[in-house]
Formats: structure tokens, C-alpha cells, sequence
């Protein structure tokens, strides 16, 4: 994979996880999957997991995120 697992924060509920990733170039690739479901079944949750979802693409990474609400992450 040319994917880099960045900074990984918590949601307020501990049940998502954010992924301030990116791949070369660099661009940023924030993504947010399940953490029930990668810590307790899939392992591969946070590479292609059904939960996995992306956020946005940017020119860089690193970017400011927030979480909106229990699952709700909004980065950029």
C-alpha cells in the first residue's frame, strides 16, 4: 500500500477512530472506520474494512480535524 497511518484519534463516544493518514506526494487522507470492529474481529478494518470511510483529500496532511459528534469527524 502507498497509504500512511497518521495520527489516530478517538472519537467522544470511543466508538470511531480517526486516521489522519496520506500518501505520497503528500496528500491527506483522513479516513474514520469502526474501533469495535478492528480491535475485536477484522484486523484489516482500518485498510478496507466495511466501516473504513474517507473523508476528504487535501494537498497536504496533518490537517486540523473535529469531531461533531459521536461519529461525526470533519477534517480540513
Amino acid at each position: 500500500m502507498d497509504y500512511f497511518h497518521g495520527r489516530l484519534l478517538p472519537g467522544p463516544s470511543q466508538q470511531w477512530l480517526l486516521d489522519d493518514g496520506w500518501a505520497w506526494a503528500p496528500v491527506g487522507i483522513p479516513a474514520v472506520w469502526s474501533l469495535h470492529a478492528w480491535l475485536d474481529g477484522n484486523r484489516w478494518e482500518s485498510e478496507d474494512g466495511p466501516s473504513r470511510k474517507r473523508l476528504a483529500q487535501g494537498d497536504g496532511w496533518d490537517q486540523p480535524c473535529v469531531w461533531l459528534g459521536p461519529a461525526l469527524c470533519v477534517a480540513g
